[in-house]
């Protein structure tokens, strides 16, 4: 079974059409998706724009309201505990999947694919050679990202290119192991789960795929985001350090 996690804070202009894809895709795709063919959507939200109730309309307009599992937070949660309470409702596999659906839905595949070839984790990633970016995120954006990156790679010893792509997928027993003990409940969560992943001796393989930037107009100012993203990168390094002392 595939549960795909979608983080959301007032995305009900966005989410429909994201479910819609998502469920277009797997109706057609059966075959090759396999036992993924099974599955359910987990909107994991804490905006106050009526995004449950949209996914809930769409959901039952395109037949899937079976699959759809809506869990609403009055309480702002942040990207990563929104994610971390998203897998611990999850039934099976999980795909953390974005609410633009900046990667088409048939990327899933390419994901499937490096699991069953024995990764516990596999990360989507947009700056591989075999990466495609078919619209590029604005030049202070690509600038401010590759600094994070840069700076993750040097501070974590991490090898791979892209951390932060919002699209991954965990076997249900590598995420069921990670997930309590992450303590990032925002940006830097990808960071921390794949760290611990590693640290566990798991496989994360880092994926190619097809990725399109979507305006976001809450992140206006890249750098703004980045220096709060390096704050909490400070912090997991210190934590991290205190922990093996």
């Amino acid at each position: 079974m595939l549960s795909i996690i979608i983080p959301t804070r007032n995305e009900a202009p966005r989410i429909g059409a994201a479910i819609g894809k998502l469920a277009s895709f797997i109706k057609f795709h059966k075959r090759a998706l396999g036992r993924w063919a099974d599955y359910e959507i987990i909107i994991s939200d804490d905006g106050t724009d009526g995004t449950i109730e949209v996914a809930k309309n769409a959901a039952a307009k395109l037949g899937v309201k079976r699959q759809l599992h809506p869990l609403h937070s009055r309480k702002r949660l942040g990207k990563g505990l929104a994610v971390t309470v998203g897998m611990r409702a999850a039934r099976g596999d999980a795909l953390l999947y974005d609410a633009d659906a900046s990667t088409p839905p048939r990327e899933i595949l390419k994901l499937k694919k490096a699991l069953d070839a024995g990764a516990d984790v596999a990360i989507g990633s947009r700056r591989l050679p075999a990466s495609s970016v078919r619209v590029r995120p604005p030049l202070r954006r690509r600038a401010a990202s590759r600094i994070f990156n840069s700076i993750i790679r040097t501070l974590f010893g991490m090898p791979f290119a892209d951390t932060q792509c919002g699209f991954k997928a965990f076997k249900r027993r590598a995420y069921l192991k990670l997930v309590d003990k992450v303590r990032n409940t925002g940006y830097v969560w990808d960071v921390e789960m794949i760290l611990l992943a590693l640290e566990e001796g798991m496989r994360v393989e880092e994926v190619p795929i097809e990725w399109s930037h979507s305006k976001n107009e809450r992140f206006a100012s890249p750098y703004r985001t980045v220096a709060q993203m390096l704050l909490s990168v400070g912090k997991l390094k210190a934590s991290r350090l205190n922990r093996h002392h």
